[in-house]
């Protein structure tokens, strides 16, 4: 962080909640290790109640933390480990009108008087689900 660079009172208090919580979860009696500080930031990654962007920002609190105070552990703990972290698929928020036009002459038949096929049918109710999921105020 540069010098002089001032941060809001909740980033602050984030910091301070990300390194409490990392520190709660060492063991106790134990030297810090690589493998414990990696082992500790894994268990809070898997914690589902977590979107990727806090876990994004817990790794760093932790990460610039050691990077201040110990740095041959942070260079040992985080040089090459990358924390896989999972992103959840985004639903795209509309679906251009060539596209949905496409998908509704699959759905009508190749001829105006076509039944559906059975893939067309699966599709739409997929897309009707999906579209449900993601705007569940909008879908009756």
């Amino acid at each position: 962080m540069p010098v002089g660079a001032t941060l809001s009172p909740h980033t602050l208090d984030a910091y301070a909640i990300d390194l409490a919580q990392f520190t709660s979860l060492l063991p106790r009696g134990t030297t810090l290790s690589p493998v414990i500080v990696r082992g500790c930031l894994t268990k809070i990654a898997e914690d589902p109640g977590y979107s990727p962007a806090t876990i994004k920002r817990k790794f760093a609190s932790v990460r610039a933390f050691f990077r201040a105070t110990d740095e041959p552990l942070a260079l040992e703990a985080f040089g090459n480990w990358t924390l896989k972290i999972r992103t959840p698929i985004r639903l795209p928020k509309a679906i251009p009108r060539r596209e949905l036009s496409l998908l509704l002459k699959g759905v009508r038949g190749t001829q105006q008087n076509d039944p559906p096929t059975e893939d067309t049918t699966h599709l739409c109710l997929t897309l009707m689900a999906a579209t449900a999921s993601a705007y569940p105020n909008y879908v009756h």
